[in-house]
């Protein structure tokens, strides 16, 4: 879809949005996504009757406030999401262009208008995180079985809010500790995230390392055939678990968001849950610095312990 298009969509859009919104949708990858991009983005200028680029905080409150009585949660989450990802394309590219050329958009600032939203927040509702009863009943019963791959899987998503492909891709290579002793795990980037362990965290994690393993070696694997842990292995797992264990059901996503929500009731300020979700063990390599990341994190707001 052009720029010419999308304005027949929106008559309230400006050139200068539809030619920036052209070049970001050329980073979609699937025509279905661009298309429902461009409906949101025209239905969201059409309700606020004015150009993206004049769009004000007021008028983004007064659009959610409105929808949020029209549309599902997720529908308003996926809203919100595309246009504050949208406005940081705009932000970026408006700080990058030339000063002549953009004088009238002087403000850099767009996805600050897009801020996370009340209906955006978690809830500890039964509909979005399981109750540490039923937790404990399903992490005893996989103790059990034996199964202490996916015992500790879930122990890691649980103490420490890792994503199911965050947690099916840990090597040995992923664990570090620097030279003060704080332990915890890296994910090389661009940008490497450090991710604190609690110390009840290190011990599991030891028992199922092979100390003169390979550092690329899968750090879980399934209990039957012995392959890397999957996703999708991951959750059966859980699934067969609490159907075996008598508890209600829950996902790995459900199962994350009470590990927030516990950091959280704990004292974490919301800054500090969201920068950390993004001494004797030889297999965690020792780092020569000390590693800020690793000294005070969320995850000691969290009053739990994996035992």
């Amino acid at each position: 879809m052009d720029g010419n298009e999308l304005r027949i969509l929106s008559p309230c859009i400006s050139e200068k949005t539809a030619d920036l919104f052209v070049r970001y949708s050329s980073r979609l990858k699937y025509p279905h996504t661009k298309t429902s991009y461009t409906c949101i983005l025209a239905g969201f200028c059409n309700e606020c009757g004015c150009d993206f680029l004049s769009v004000t905080y007021n008028l983004v409150i007064s659009y959610f406030s409105k929808k949020e009585k029209e549309y599902e949660i997720s529908t308003l989450k996926w809203q919100a999401s595309m246009l504050r990802s949208f406005s940081q394309f705009v932000d970026k590219a408006l700080a990058s262009a030339e000063p002549e050329e953009d004088a009238d958009y002087s403000r850099t600032h767009y996805q600050n208008l897009f801020s996370k939203f009340p209906f955006e927040k978690i809830s500890l509702g039964a509909a979005n995180a399981p109750s540490l009863q039923d937790v404990d009943q399903v992490l005893s019963c996989l103790k059990d079985n034996h199964n202490f791959s996916a015992f500790a899987a879930l122990s890691l998503v649980l103490r420490c809010g890792l994503t199911c492909s965050e947690v099916c891709s840990l090597s040995k290579g992923n664990f570090i500790m620097d030279k003060k002793g704080n332990a915890g795990i890296v994910f090389r980037g661009a940008q490497d995230r450090y991710i604190k362990l609690p110390a009840d965290m290190i011990t599991l994690l030891s028992a199922l390392v092979d100390p003169t393993g390979d550092s690329d070696s899968p750090m879980f694997r399934s209990q039957k055939w012995g392959r890397p842990m999957s996703h999708r292995s991951l959750e059966r797992y859980l699934k067969e678990t609490c159907e075996e264990a008598g508890v209600p059901g829950f996902s790995l996503q459900q199962l994350r968001n009470l590990a927030i929500g516990i950091m959280l009731e704990g004292g974490a300020s919301q800054n500090e849950v969201a920068d950390y979700v993004g001494t004797g063990v030889e297999w965690i390599p020792r780092y020569d610095s000390c590693i800020p990341d690793l000294e005070h994190a969320a995850v000691d707001f969290s009053h739990i312990r994996i035992i």
